[in-house]
Formats: structure tokens, C-alpha cells, sequence
């Protein structure tokens, strides 16, 4: 009887080691997933553009009289594709 109740205590405690474990395990998957790299601090990457960066992304935006070219990284006059 007394060996079925230290067996027990023996899973509880596992269970509780293990549920910890757990724990961190998911921090660290948050902390990877929120984690997020700024594109826009990469020299040129976006060429005669402005660079916006998203979560988990960025964007190259083109002032007025321009649009971005079919790459999507640098703008080019409207004009010179109508």
C-alpha cells in the first residue's frame, strides 16, 4: 500500500517537473514568434522607395508619379509604363 502511494507521488511530481518544462518550452515558442527582424534596416532593400516594416515582413512604398516595378523592390516613373 505504502508503495502505490510513493509511485504515485513519484508521477505527481514528474507531472508537475514535466508541466514546467512545458512551460518554458512555450515561452521560448512565443519569444520566437513575436520576435520580429526589421527588413528595412537592410541597406537597399528597397530602391528609390520607402521601406515599411510589418510584422513579420516589410513593405516598399513609392512617392507620388511612381509605382513599384514588377520585382516589388524599387519604384520606377509611372511614365515610363504607360
Amino acid at each position: 500500500m505504502e508503495e502505490e502511494k510513493e509511485k504515485e507521488e513519484e508521477e505527481e511530481e514528474e507531472m508537475r517537473r514535466w508541466g514546467k518544462e512545458e512551460d518554458k518550452l512555450a515561452d521560448v515558442v512565443l519569444f520566437v514568434h513575436l520576435t520580429d527582424i526589421n527588413e528595412c534596416q537592410i541597406r537597399g532593400i528597397c530602391k528609390d522607395a520607402e521601406c515599411v516594416n510589418t510584422r513579420g515582413s516589410f513593405l516598399c512604398t513609392c512617392k507620388s508619379g511612381t509605382m513599384l516595378d514588377p520585382s516589388r523592390s524599387h519604384c520606377v516613373c509611372i511614365h515610363h509604363h504607360s
